[in-house]
């Protein structure tokens, strides 16, 4: 079929014939796009529940221990919880919650103030202190890895999430 393609000058014929050589049919290569899309998705499917697996422990582990800081602040992370962090670790929770530098500001005059600012971590960067656009966004694996980066973060600087409880 090749053979006669290019002895016969048919343009174009030889091409889809390597393409039908190498590749199959419409039908298989659509066949094997739908597979490596279920594969891929299953695949991310598990890492979305291993990382969510990993925050309920710290959280979990957050909660049972007592705090053991002195001089604090609290900063309502969206959508963890709320969070106690040392003071002097306001600008590293900032970083890490990824505020950028002219919405810091805002944040630190709430904290100045004793009111408990929200970060809303669904925006990247963080461009406004409050709940933004609350949680009406697309949510892959990518948010659920930056949330997780975040997360282990605010553990690694010491900084813990609290239940707040109404007296």
């Amino acid at each position: 079929m090749y053979e006669l393609a290019r002895n016969n000058y048919l343009e174009g014929l030889e091409t889809k014939i390597d393409f039908l050589k190498n590749e199959g049919t419409s039908h298989e290569v659509f066949s094997k796009f739908i597979r490596d899309g279920m594969r891929s998705h299953n695949t991310k499917s598990s890492e979305i529940l291993s990382i969510g697996d990993k925050v309920k422990e710290m959280d979990k582990n957050d909660l049972s221990n007592p705090l053991n800081m002195i001089s604090t602040h609290c900063i309502h992370v969206m959508p963890f919880g709320y969070f106690m962090f040392e003071t002097h670790l306001l600008e590293t929770v900032l970083d890490i919650l990824n505020v950028e530098n002219f919405a810091k500001e805002t944040f630190r005059t709430l904290i100045k103030s004793d009111i408990v600012p929200v970060a809303n971590i669904f925006d990247n960067p963080i461009l406004q202190e409050g709940p933004s656009q609350g949680i009406n966004y697309s949510v892959g694996v990518e948010t659920h890895r930056r949330f997780y980066d975040i997360r282990v973060g605010l553990k690694e600087v010491g900084a813990k999430l609290i239940e707040l409880r109404s007296n």
